[in-house]
C-alpha cells in the first residue's frame, strides 16, 4: 500500500448531558517507492507581460530550460506564453534528444511586452495538458499538470478570480492538476493560492528572479517522485456528530453520510493532515456516541489503478463531566491545531492590515505566538521556529506590511494548513 493513515481525537471522551465541540486529525504518508516512476504530460504557461522583461523573463526561461534537460523520452511538455493573448511556443512536444533541442531553441526565443492574459495562457496549456491526457494510452499512470507562471494581476481577458478558480477546479476533476508561481510582490496572491488548491496543485511564492530555477526545480522533484494522485477523504459521522469545518481549508463538500476533503497528490514520504472541527450532541444520538470513519480513494501510480483504504476508526466514548473536564488533550493534535492558528492568524493580519489596523494585526500575531509557547511541544525546534517569526512579524506589523510582506506571510500560512515545505530557502 502507498499510503499510511491515521486518526485521532483531540479529546475522546464527552459527557452525555451536553454538547461539546471536538477535533478530529486525519493524518496521510505516502510510503516511498522504488517502482519506475510515471510519465510526465506538462504545460508550462508563462507570463511575457512587460514587467517581466530583464531578470524576470531570463530566470523564466532558465526555469524553462530546466524543465526540458531534466525529464526524459517517457514526458512530454508543452510551452505556452501569454501577454494580451496566449500562443504556443511550443505544442506538447515529446522529450527525445530531438525534442528537447527544438523546445530549448524556442524557449531562448522567448520576449516580454504587453498585458497579462493570465486566463488565456491557463486555458490554452490547461487545454494542451487535457487533450494528451484523454488521448493517452497510459492516463492512468500519467501525471497531467500545468505550472502557471505569473508577476502581475489579470488585467485583460477573464479577470474575474471566481471564475478563473473554478476553471481550475473544473480540470482537476478530469485529472489534469494546477500549480502556480507567483513572482515579486505585485500578483494576487489569492487568485493563485486557490488556482493551486482547487486545482490540487501547488502553490509558490517567489520572492526575486534568482529563486525562480530553485522553485521550479523543487516542483519538479516533487512531481518525479508522486505516489498517489488525485487524493480524496471521504469521512462519516453517525447521527450525534456534525462536521463544522476543515481547519486547514482543504476543498470540502457535504456528502450523505458526512464530508468530503480533496488533497490532491502526494509525493514519497510526504506527510498531509486533515483537522476538521466536529460538533457533538450525545442527545441526538442512540447509543449516545459511536464512531467516526474515514476513507482515502486515490490513484496509486506504482500500479496505474484506482485504490480505497480506511482509516483506523476514531471512537468517542462517554463519560462524566469530571472526567471529560480532566482528560488531557491529545499532543499531536493540540499542536497541529496551533500551528493552523498561527497560519489563520498571518491571514488575518493581512486583512487587517490592508483595512489600515496595524495595531490589531500586530496583535493577532502575538496572539498566535502565545499560543504555540503554551502547547506541550513549544521547545521542539519547528514550533521555536514559529515562535520566532510570528514575534518579527508582529513587530513587522506593527509598523506596517509592504505588499513583499503580505505575500510572504500568506506564504508561510498555506504552507503550514498543507504541512508543505518551501523549495527557495537560501543556500
Amino acid at each position: 500500500m502507498s499510503l499510511t493513515l491515521g486518526a485521532v481525537l483531540d479529546r475522546p471522551m464527552c459527557c452525555a448531558e451536553q454538547e461539546s465541540e471536538r477535533y478530529l486529525m486525519l493524518t496521510i504518508r505516502a510510503a516511498g517507492s522504488e517502482t519506475r516512476r510515471a510519465p510526465m504530460n506538462l504545460a508550462l504557461g508563462i507570463d511575457t507581460s512587460g514587467s517581466m522583461h530583464g531578470s524576470k523573463l531570463a530566470r523564466a526561461r532558465e526555469a524553462a530550460g530546466l524543465v526540458v534537460r531534466h525529464l526524459t523520452a517517457i514526458d512530454r511538455v508543452a510551452l505556452v506564453t501569454y501577454s494580451d493573448e496566449a500562443r504556443f511556443v511550443a505544442p506538447t512536444t515529446l522529450l527525445t534528444s530531438s525534442g528537447k533541442t527544438e523546445l530549448l531553441y524556442q524557449i531562448g526565443r522567448i520576449e516580454a511586452g504587453g498585458w497579462t492574459n493570465l486566463g488565456a495562457g491557463w486555458i490554452l496549456a490547461s487545454e494542451q495538458v487535457a487533450k494528451e491526457a484523454l488521448s493517452g494510452d497510459d492516463s492512468s499512470r500519467t501525471i497531467n499538470r500545468v505550472l502557471l507562471l505569473s508577476d502581475g494581476l489579470a488585467n485583460v481577458g477573464i479577470t474575474n478570480p471566481e471564475e478563473l478558480v473554478e476553471l481550475a477546479r473544473q480540470r482537476s476533476s478530469i485529472g489534469v492538476a494546477t500549480s502556480t508561481l507567483g513572482l515579486g510582490a505585485d500578483f494576487n496572491g489569492e487568485l493563485l493560492e486557490e488556482m493551486a488548491r482547487q486545482g490540487s496543485g501547488r502553490f509558490q511564492y517567489v520572492e526575486s528572479p534568482r529563486q525562480l530555477p530553485d522553485c521550479i526545480q523543487g516542483e519538479l522533484g516533487e512531481l518525479l517522485q508522486l505516489a498517489a494522485r488525485g487524493i480524496a477523504v471521504d469521512v462519516a459521522f453517525p447521527p450525534g456528530i456534525t462536521f463544522q469545518t476543515c481547519l486547514n481549508d482543504y476543498p470540502t463538500e457535504i456528502t450523505r453520510s458526512g464530508v468530503r476533503v480533496r488533497l490532491g497528490d502526494l509525493s514519497s514520504g510526504e506527510v498531509r493532515r486533515i483537522v476538521l472541527a466536529l460538533r457533538v450532541d450525545p442527545s441526538a444520538s442512540t447509543p449516545p456516541l459511536d464512531t467516526v470513519r474515514a476513507l482515502a480513494m486515490f490513484t496509486d501510480l506504482r500500479v496505474g489503478r484506482g485504490q480505497e483504504v480506511a482509516f483506523p476508526e476514531a471512537r468517542f466514548r462517554p463519560a462524566s463531566p469530571a472526567e471529560v473536564d480532566q482528560q488531557p488533550i491529545d499532543a499531536d493534535v493540540e499542536q497541529e491545531m496551533a500551528l493552523l492558528a498561527a497560519a489563520h492568524a498571518r491571514k488575518e493580519a493581512i486583512r487587517l492590515s490592508v483595512l489600515g489596523d496595524p495595531r490589531s494585526a500586530a496583535d493577532v500575531l502575538i496572539g498566535a505566538s502565545q499560543r504555540l509557547q503554551g502547547s506541550h511541544r513549544a521547545d521542539e525546534p519547528a514550533i521555536v521556529a514559529q515562535i520566532h517569526a510570528l514575534t518579527a512579524q508582529a513587530s513587522q506589523a506593527q509598523r506596517g506590511l509592504t505588499p513583499a510582506h503580505q505575500q510572504e506571510l500568506r506564504y508561510q500560512a498555506y504552507l503550514l494548513r498543507e504541512s508543505r515545505s518551501r523549495f527557495d530557502l537560501p543556500h
